[in-house]
């Protein structure tokens, strides 16, 4: 399967714990944060098309979804995946 090297950046950091968040509503955003989401490490800001092509490679799923923010975790998939 081939991905971008943005979509492999991602994989990367989640792998290293990075977590994926989403907040959701009407100006819904997705970011990475290093040691999880709310737990105050450098973040960075992901693309929606991004997050969308993951999640249609079956890369990551929903991890838990308290509103207003979704996490999102690596699949089996995700975490096997050769990069």
């Amino acid at each position: 399967m081939k991905i971008s090297k943005v979509q492999r950046k991602i994989i990367l950091r989640m792998r290293e714990g990075w977590e994926l968040g989403q907040e959701m509503g009407f100006h819904s955003s997705h970011w990475l944060q290093k040691k999880g989401i709310g737990k105050g490490g450098e973040s960075l800001d992901v693309r929606v098309d991004t997050v969308h092509a993951l999640f249609k490679r079956k890369l990551i799923q929903t991890k838990s979804q308290d509103y207003p923010i979704r996490k999102y975790e690596l699949t089996e998939k995700g975490r096997e995946i050769e990069i």
